[in-house]
């Protein structure tokens, strides 16, 4: 650890970067703060002194975190414009087709270790999504509004959450791992991508029980 942080340092990535911007000034801010996070943990985990310690040499800016935005729009409101939903969405993927191909790319997994990476980075990227989309499909499912009835956009963003959610659960299913935290994980994530077919079920269940008393 000691080593990737002379490392980083001699490439100056301690200093906020100059003539660079969006994902490459981004991901330069990435590698140091996360070697500097995992410097102090450990550090302090072992009771030794750290080598990355904050000084006024150190003026890197903190990452930009897009999925800060996904919570905070689900915190604010649990009904979010389908507009916004777009945007925040699309924000999403670009971050994730940026990602340097050892971290998105199965091919590129050359150890059990980045494979483990890979697989924990798809779980939260597809769950972040889902969260994203699922709160239309619970506002709807609360109303008993019937779905024939909504307006396309919002069709169209209850659509794309089953859609998610399916490709979450065929991931989690088909990519298992040996690390037992990381099963942990694995189950959060399939209990959050099943109660979207099950939300839905359920809903169009009741709605449909519904319709059928109203006729009496």
């Amino acid at each position: 650890m000691g080593i990737a942080i002379r490392i980083v340092g001699a490439l100056g990535l301690h200093k906020e970067p100059f003539g660079l911007s969006g994902s490459s000034a981004d991901l330069r801010r990435r590698v140091w703060w996360s070697l500097f996070c995992m410097d102090t943990f450990s550090c302090m985990t072992l009771g030794r002194p750290t080598f990355g310690r904050c000084r006024p040499s150190i003026n890197v800016k903190l990452p930009s975190l897009c999925g800060n935005d996904i919570q905070e729009a689900l915190a604010t409101s649990p009904r979010i414009r389908h507009d916004q939903v777009a945007e925040l969405d699309k924000k999403h993927v670009d971050w994730y087709e940026q990602l340097p191909l050892l971290l998105s790319t199965p091919q590129e997994a050359t150890t059990a270790a980045i494979s483990t990476i890979q697989t924990n980075i798809q779980w939260r990227y597809l769950n972040s999504r889902m969260l994203l989309y699922r709160s239309a499909l619970l506002d709807y499912a609360m109303r008993l509004t019937p779905f024939s009835t909504l307006p396309p956009e919002r069709r169209h963003v209850i659509s794309q959450c089953r859609l998610i959610a399916r490709e979450s659960i065929v991931y989690i299913a088909e990519n298992s791992i040996s690390s037992l935290t990381a099963a942990w994980g694995s189950s959060w994530f399939m209990f959050q991508a099943v109660l979207v077919p099950f939300i839905y079920t359920l809903y169009k269940t009741l709605k449909d029980i519904t319709t059928n008393q109203s006729k009496f």
